[in-house]
């Protein structure tokens, strides 16, 4: 998220921003980055992203859904959710 004053990530994972490779701002992500990331899986919030779901799931497994989670802590926990993990 390219409004973020922290350049883009948000500050509960600050520590470990630096390893993570950027697939453009949010609504405008590069799915040649993507695909050359070679990602296990894709998490895309339909409210920000232009992209159709079948482009991505061609690229990885893709958990869609249509609105940001109202806080990171909720969005992680929905993560972990999804992975099987706390």
């Amino acid at each position: 998220n390219d409004t973020n004053p922290d350049g883009g990530f948000a500050p509960v994972i600050a520590d470990v921003a630096d390893r993570i490779e950027s697939v453009g701002v949010i609504g405008s992500a590069s799915l040649e980055t993507v695909a050359a990331i070679r990602p296990d899986l894709i998490f895309c919030a339909t409210a920000y992203q232009d992209i159709p779901i079948d482009r991505l799931q061609a690229i990885a497994p893709t958990v869609a859904y249509e609105a940001p989670l109202q806080s990171i802590d909720a969005h992680l926990a929905f993560v972990g959710d999804v992975v099987g993990r706390e």
